[in-house]
């Protein structure tokens, strides 16, 4: 009974790993960011998910510490009406996270100084 239970075990562990692997290859493999592609109102809700893919391109090219909201909005548009990181200015949803089995949403965040300039930019999971 217990080698049953235990062929079980690995059985269930290899198709949740499978799965997860599988559902890690919807991600899509985005070099640049694009505008158009971001706003797109038909296209975010889609998977795979083009702002995951496209966020690091965001992040290094196009957002940097000391921009203004209204420079941050210019590029990627108002921040997603969510009670989701209540605490933070600009909260942006990606899609589902990058890991195999994206149980969670991935969050662009950033964060505003007293004068109104971006002082930090994160990703977070919720």
């Amino acid at each position: 009974m217990k080698f049953l239970i235990a062929i079980f075990v690995v059985l269930l562990g290899a198709g949740a790993l499978w799965w997860g692997t599988q559902k890690g290859q919807d991600v899509v493999q985005v070099s640049k960011f694009d505008k158009t592609s971001w706003s797109d109102e038909d296209k975010i809700y889609d998977t795979p998910h083009l702002r995951v893919a496209m966020v690091e391109a965001l992040m290094n090219d196009h957002l940097s510490k000391g921009m203004s909201r209204a420079a941050v909005e210019d590029i990627i548009g108002a921040p997603t009406d969510t009670p989701y990181f209540a605490d933070h200015d600009m909260v942006y949803w990606l899609g589902d996270e990058k890991s195999g089995f994206g149980i969670d949403s991935l969050w662009l965040v950033l964060d505003l100084d007293a004068n109104g300039l971006v002082n930090d930019i994160q990703l977070l999971t919720d």
